[in-house]
């Protein structure tokens, strides 16, 4: 299993993280198979590695298991994906 390597925010609501909430510009997308598929290293959803202001930041720890099918990249500054 990976493990994030920093604590990683992400804006969410009251109720979730919003994590399911993937835009098309986010990733890229194909069919293979009559299967919906994402490209590799095609984008991701955005987190931070400082919480912003406002309420309703989630929080997901430094070392937390990362499934090995999805990555974790600081692409600049305080944004990963």
């Amino acid at each position: 299993m990976r493990r994030t390597p920093v604590d990683l925010y992400r804006m969410g609501n009251a109720i979730t993280s919003r994590l399911e909430n993937i835009r098309e510009r986010d990733i890229d997308m194909y069919e293979d198979g009559g299967k919906i598929w994402v490209a590799a290293n095609s984008g991701g959803i955005s987190t931070f590695s400082v919480r912003g202001s406002g309420k309703n930041w989630w929080k997901l720890d430094l070392d937390a298991e990362i499934p090995n099918e999805l990555r974790v990249v600081n692409d600049y500054g305080n944004h990963w994906l």
